[in-house]
């Protein structure tokens, strides 16, 4: 929602928090059965990988660790280190 309010798209105002909980349980619950190939679960609540090149470099790092399985990436929080 922060990120809606912060693009400020005409577009994007009317979708709501109900709207995109619902999107989320949605995608959990395809991807907790999901096996047919690798999944990296990336948590991306403290990280600006599209302003800040250092996390888009850190991520793409890790897409490119993940071989099999589900993984989980847990990134250290770039926000208060002074970047971007």
């Amino acid at each position: 929602m922060e990120r809606i309010k912060w693009r400020d798209k005409d577009y994007e105002r009317p979708i709501s928090f109900k709207y995109l909980d619902e999107i989320n349980q949605a995608f959990n619950d395809f991807f907790f059965h999901y096996s047919d190939s690798p999944i990296l679960v990336v948590n991306a609540s403290n990280i600006d990988f599209v302003n800040i090149p250092e996390d888009f470099e850190d991520l793409v790092n890790e897409i490119k660790r993940t071989r099999s399985g589900t993984q989980y990436y847990v990134p250290a929080s770039s926000k208060g280190k002074g970047r971007g």
